[in-house]
């Protein structure tokens, strides 16, 4: 049963680190313009 814990906490914590890096990077891409609007689109998705 731990096993089975620690695998679900260890996909949840790779899934956050992925989301996080491709939000970084599509901040990156777009550049710091209109900021506001690009926090708001990333709420959205």
């Amino acid at each position: 049963m731990v096993y089975i814990v620690a695998g679900f906490f260890a996909l949840f914590c790779v899934g956050i680190i992925v989301y996080v890096i491709r939000v970084y990077r599509s901040d990156k891409k777009e550049g710091y313009r209109s900021k506001n609007e690009n926090d708001d689109s990333i709420r959205r998705r």
